[in-house]
């Protein structure tokens, strides 16, 4: 007598599968970046310091610098320890032009 296996292979579908290969294929990937990123590398900040220089989470922080993404509280903490103004870092929160990988 012959058990099956129960469990099914998944294969992916065929969309997805060209969707990879063509990523794969195409090393100048475009990716968007916050100009505060940059302007962090450039003054020599990382975001695991300013998380807890400002008492933020590191999450939280990595979502603003990422995604330019926060409440107003947060970003008014973030502006008064890197010592710039809240106007000035929510122009830098804005995504920069495209840079390839």
């Amino acid at each position: 007598m012959e058990i099956k296996s129960e469990t099914k292979n998944k294969k992916p579908t065929k969309k997805k599968a060209i969707a990879k290969k063509d990523v794969k294929k195409d090393k100048n990937v475009v990716k968007k970046i916050t100009k505060i990123k940059i302007w962090m590398m450039e003054n020599g900040v990382n975001q695991k310091d300013l998380a807890k220089k400002t008492e933020i989470s590191t999450n939280t922080i990595n979502r603003l610098i990422n995604k330019g993404k926060a409440s107003k509280s947060i970003i008014k903490s973030v502006s008064n320890e890197l010592g710039i103004s809240f106007e000035e870092l929510n122009k830098l929160l804005e995504f920069n032009e495209s840079v390839t990988k």
